[in-house]
């Protein structure tokens, strides 16, 4: 059937991410172009994950995660011109934290190709207030030397 399950103190490290949850269904790849990639991972039951990307370390809860990853020939046969999608939705009370802030919403969709989280649905945010001298937090066009015009 080309799915596969492990429950119980499920634990997955790779070098893009670590996840950990009470039960884990992946469906194994359906095309040869996937080159050993997974099609959907689900994770549920005290799901949580933890990344890096170049702002530091990120964690994420919820009851559910799941991870699809998707090939497309975008060009006309017989050329062949493949993009990717690969997503994690987290459901069910998901909360994304690292060290600038934490974000509340459900759902929380994380474009693991552009590294973006975005949602549909925003409950709340909240700023970790020792970030709060970041340059970059609420940088703006205008030059610093200059100020705001009234």
């Amino acid at each position: 059937s080309n799915v596969y399950v492990w429950s119980e103190a499920v634990h997955v490290d790779n070098p893009q991410m670590r996840l950990s949850s009470e039960l884990l269904i992946v469906e194994a790849p359906k095309l040869d172009k996937n080159k050993g990639k997974f099609n959907r991972a689900t994770a549920e039951t005290n799901v949580v994950i933890d990344w890096t990307d170049d702002k530091g370390t990120n964690h994420a809860t919820a009851d559910k995660a799941v991870y699809t990853y998707i090939l497309t020939n975008t060009a006309k046969p017989p050329l062949e011109l493949w993009q990717t999608n690969a997503f994690v939705v987290l459901t069910g009370n998901p909360v994304v934290s690292n060290a600038q802030d934490v974000y509340r919403a459900d759902p929380i969709i994380w474009d693991r190709i552009r590294d973006i989280i975005s949602t549909t649905n925003f409950q709340e945010g909240i700023i970790n207030q020792n970030d709060t001298n970041n340059p970059g937090l609420f940088d703006t066009k205008m030059p610093k030397d200059k100020p705001a015009t009234k």
